[in-house]
């Protein structure tokens, strides 16, 4: 008969710790409580309670696990993706994000819901880093996937004759191997936004009404350990300021090239070799008082387009494509000017003519061509948002710090009514140097900056 351990009153424990005590100790072997004793001399040499609440056992509840999965060419995927992702971490158990050629084909197979983010290049293929993955699923090795639920956004340029071609493809693969679509895929075209954020709500609803009821949460790779940290990206860019601007080429060369220093230090964003600058640009006021002018508006009208409200002048000036035309906004210019030329080329099926053409000319040359008549908000809504220009980072950060050094050479053509100047390499030449000077008064990249790590 096995002699029982009896617990004296101990001062430093009420009454219900040293019941639980004794509950722990019953039944215990000599190392057992050997253990016991050693662990509770440690805690108290530490200075540690000996004792702690034990956590209530639940019912054990399988996680929600989510696949976020990106191809990219350019960093739009990746963000979209990278957005994505941070929504959901408080939506499912456990979300992971995996860029393509990184993702282990053998687990497709066991994927319970799955979000590609994707895409489409040239003349419709799909991005470096996710050629195997494509190659993969549309090829005869693919499992079947009865258990899978996805969705697919696309991003592309509409301008393309295979537009979203790689996400329009693996949208169909994955159904034909079984797996069932969570809700239609998302065409994506230069403005990603419009698109990718309703399509970023539809995922979290479809997540949120598929995750188990009281699923656990695990804790996502990339969550914040406490430190505020700012993402600076293409709607939220680093105002960043010009320190160096200076003329390499030599004064009688044709070409004009420019070394330019820029400011990075409160920024918090760091880069590495083959890493891009992403500059936001300003058309020059030359070219919107033109376009305005031949539009025959003031400029002053104000123009709703979703929730932003501007004058024409503004949206034009830092918002809106001038220097690059695009077939759909040549078809709306067609209906209002009238004009047998246009409506010919439109229905031309030599794309590599008519592509051609639209290089040649910018929107300004369009509306002095083919005059037609434009309310302010038609034009505004009929023209591309003005995107971010890449160029490749000429520094190092051991030799140069928190700055960036740029090499830009200045893009300069001839059009069929006058000279053409790209939108950024134009832009940059007429910032001038702030030199140490952070005062608020200074010259800076008024439009800001932001890279894309490893552009390639």
């Amino acid at each position: 008969m096995s002699a029982q351990l009896i617990i004296p009153p101990i001062p430093a424990l009420d009454e219900e710790r040293s019941a639980l005590l004794a509950r722990l100790t019953s039944g215990l072997d000599v190392a057992a409580l050997n253990w016991i004793s050693g662990y509770a001399a440690g805690l108290a040499a530490r200075g540690v309670p000996a004792l702690a609440t034990l956590p209530v056992a639940t019912p054990a509840v399988t996680a929600l696990r989510v696949t976020v999965l990106y191809g990219s060419q350019t960093g739009n995927a990746k963000r979209e993706a990278e957005r994505l992702h941070e929504s959901l971490c408080g939506e499912a158990g456990e979300v992971r994000l995996v860029r393509a050629d990184a993702y282990p084909m053998r687990e497709l197979a066991e994927e319970r819901v799955l979000f590609i983010v994707i895409s489409t290049q040239g003349e419709g293929e799909p991005p470096d880093d996710a050629r195997g993955f494509v190659e993969f699923v549309c090829g005869r090795r693919a499992p079947k996937l009865d258990r899978l639920q996805f969705a697919v956004l696309g991003l592309g340029d509409a301008s393309y004759p295979q537009f979203n071609a790689i996400g329009r493809r693996l949208d169909a693969r994955l159904e034909a191997l079984g797996a069932r679509r969570l809700f239609a895929h998302g065409d994506a075209d230069v403005d990603v936004a419009s698109v990718a954020a309703p399509w970023i709500g539809r995922a979290c609803e479809h997540v949120r009404a598929l995750k188990p009821a009281s699923s656990p949460v695990i804790v996502a790779d990339d969550v914040a350990t406490g430190t505020a940290l700012v993402r600076w990206h293409k709607e939220q860019p680093y105002l960043a300021e010009l320190l160096v601007n200076q003329r390499i080429s030599a004064r009688d060369s044709t070409q004009e090239v420019r070394h330019l220093e820029i400011d990075l230090a409160d920024s918090g964003l760091t880069y590495v070799p083959g890493d891009a600058l992403g500059i936001r640009p300003r058309n020059a006021a030359v070219v919107v008082d033109r376009v305005i002018a031949r539009l025959g508006l003031s400029g002053h009208e104000s123009v709703r387009i979703g929730d932003e409200i501007r004058s024409l002048q503004d949206w034009l000036g830092g918002h809106r494509e001038l220097t690059r035309l695009h077939r759909g906004f040549v078809q709306q210019h067609a209906q209002r000017a009238k004009a047998p030329l246009l409506d010919a080329m439109l229905a031309n099926d030599d794309a590599m003519a008519f592509n051609s053409w639209l290089h040649a000319r910018q929107i300004d040359d369009v509306l002095n061509e083919f005059p037609g008549e434009w309310s302010a908000g038609e034009f505004v809504a009929a023209l591309r948002p003005l995107l971010p220009r890449l160029y490749s980072i000429a520094s190092s950060r051991k030799a140069v710090g928190d700055e960036a050094h740029l090499t830009v050479a200045v893009l300069d053509n001839a059009g069929p009514f006058g000279a053409h100047r790209g939108v950024a390499s134009g832009f940059l030449p007429m910032s001038r140097s702030a030199h140490r000077c952070r005062s608020s008064s200074s010259r800076t990249i008024a439009s800001a900056c932001r890279w894309t790590q490893r552009v390639t």
